[in-house]
C-alpha cells in the first residue's frame, strides 16, 4: 500500500489543514507535471491520487486508520448512537420525499403539479433543517478530529477507538448530506 503521508511529506495525523495541504500540492504540481518535469522520478499520477486521499477526510482517516491500525475497520463496527438516531430521521424523511416525487410522477396537468406546491415548500424546509443538522453534526466530528490530532503524538494507541468512530461519523453524515442534497434537486425539478 502506499503512504500518501509520506508521498507528499506530511506527517501521518488525524486531521491537515485542507488550504495548506491544497498550496503544498500546487507547488509540487508546477515542479513534477509532466509537462513542466524533465525528471520522471516522481510518478504526477500517483501524487495526484494522494492528494485527493488526504483532502477528503473520510479517505485521509481511513488511510491512516490503515497504516497505524491494520485491521481496525474489518469486521462489524457499532453504529456510535447519536449516528444511529440521525439514521432514523434520515430514513424517515427520504422516505416522504419518496413518496411525494411518486406522487409527482402520476401527475399529468400542470395545475395537478402546482396544487402539490404547499407539500412540496413544506418538504423543501424539511430538508434545510435537516441539511442544517446534518452539517452541525459534521462540524462536530471535524471538531473531535481536531482535538484527537492535538493529542496524536503523546497519545497515538488510544485514539483508534475514536478515530473508527469519527471515521464513522463523517462516511454516515457525509453520505446523507450528499442525499438531502440530491432530494433538494429532485423536488426542484
Amino acid at each position: 500500500m502506499t503512504d500518501c503521508f509520506a508521498l507528499l511529506n506530511e506527517p501521518r495525523r488525524p486531521w491537515l489543514d485542507p488550504d495548506t495541504l491544497k498550496d503544498k500540492m500546487h507547488k509540487l504540481s508546477a515542479e513534477h507535471h509532466p509537462d513542466v518535469a524533465k525528471d520522471a522520478s516522481v510518478d504526477f499520477t500517483e501524487m495526484n491520487a494522494a492528494y485527493h486521499t488526504l483532502h477528503d477526510p473520510k479517505s485521509r482517516l481511513r488511510h491512516l486508520l490503515e497504516l497505524e491500525f491494520p485491521g481496525s475497520l474489518a469486521g462489524s463496527m457499532d453504529i456510535p448512537f447519536d449516528i444511529n438516531r440521525l439514521f432514523e430521521t434520515m430514513a424517515r424523511e427520504r422516505h416522504s420525499v419518496g413518496v411525494f416525487l411518486e406522487k409527482k410522477s402520476h401527475l399529468k396537468s400542470p395545475l395537478e403539479i402546482a396544487l402539490l406546491s404547499s407539500e412540496k415548500i413544506e418538504l423543501l424546509g424539511v430538508l434545510e433543517k435537516l441539511l442544517g443538522v446534518l452539517t452541525q453534526k459534521l462540524d462536530g466530528i471535524f471538531m473531535q478530529l481536531k482535538f484527537i490530532d492535538a493529542v496524536w503524538e503523546d497519545d497515538r494507541a488510544s485514539s483508534r477507538d475514536a478515530l473508527v468512530d469519527i471515521y464513522q461519523g463523517v462516511s454516515y453524515v457525509g453520505r446523507w448530506i450528499d442525499q438531502v442534497r440530491e432530494d433538494v434537486l429532485k423536488l426542484n425539478e
